[in-house]
């Protein structure tokens, strides 16, 4: 990939690799948090939008209804081809999903790619399409159980994504979980808030944790806060996104 944009400043994927988040000669997993309206999507799809154009297969899947509610959807699909065609798959490089079952297939087949970037976005936003449907059957909303459900699901999830991957030599896959800043474990990590506490608790299959942050000047400030590697734990870097 570039490491400048044509404005000359460093990449998305450049800064993620200086941070340990992105590595092309092998596969990782990674999670990006952040509390709402902190520029997740807007990370996810400008480095997909890199990794297209420099050729890779890239699949952006969402499961978070704002992402179609208020546009950026049909500016993501703008960004990529529409099929992404690789190792004999061939699937939507943009796609919607609102269910655990049709989430996971969909990751998987993409994941028949050897080499692919792909971006979940989010795997924690499967618990508003579940409250709505509890909503609507029930009457009631029992938040708690909810999260607790997701939360399994996005842990498991995370491990059936790591098993694909060291399934077979030589593969080069990125694959990027996006959650919401929704701490459930009373103890942080170098200080800051905690990750999503499925991301805790993955920490066999999953590379590395980052938050993104908005700071008081309206730049935004992308910080390790927990890594495989000790030599990226607590690094952060400031990275400039262009809006969608």
């Amino acid at each position: 990939m570039t490491k400048a944009s044509k404005e000359g400043r460093a990449s998305v994927a450049a800064v993620l690799a200086e941070l340990g988040l992105y590595s092309p000669a092998g596969s990782g997993i990674y999670v990006i948090y952040g509390e709402p309206a902190t520029g997740k999507t807007t990370l996810a799809a400008r480095l997909l939008e890199e990794a297209s154009r420099e050729g890779a297969p890239a699949v952006y899947i969402a499961t978070e209804p704002n992402v179609r509610l208020y546009g950026q959807w049909q500016k993501i699909k703008s960004l990529l081809p529409a099929r992404v065609k690789c190792d004999g798959v061939e699937v939507d490089a943009v796609q919607y999903h609102d269910s655990y079952t049709t989430l996971m297939y969909a990751a998987l087949k993409a994941l028949q790619c050897k080499s692919l970037v792909m971006a979940i976005d989010s795997v924690t936003a499967l618990a508003l399409h579940e409250q709505a449907r509890r909503m609507a059957e029930t009457g009631r909303l029992e938040i708690l159980p909810i999260i607790r459900e997701v939360s399994a699901f996005a842990n498991a999830f995370a491990q059936l994504i790591a098993s694909r991957l060291a399934s077979e030599e030589g593969r080069q896959a990125q694959v990027y979980l996006v959650a919401q800043a929704r701490a459930a474990i009373g103890q942080p990590w170098h200080g800051e808030p905690l990750a999503p506490s499925f991301a805790l608790r993955a920490q066999h299959n999953v590379g590395a944790c980052a938050r993104l942050i908005v700071l008081n000047s309206g730049e935004r400030l992308l910080k390790v806060v927990w890594h495989r590697d000790a030599r990226y734990a607590g690094k952060a870097a400031k990275i400039r996104l262009e809006p969608l």
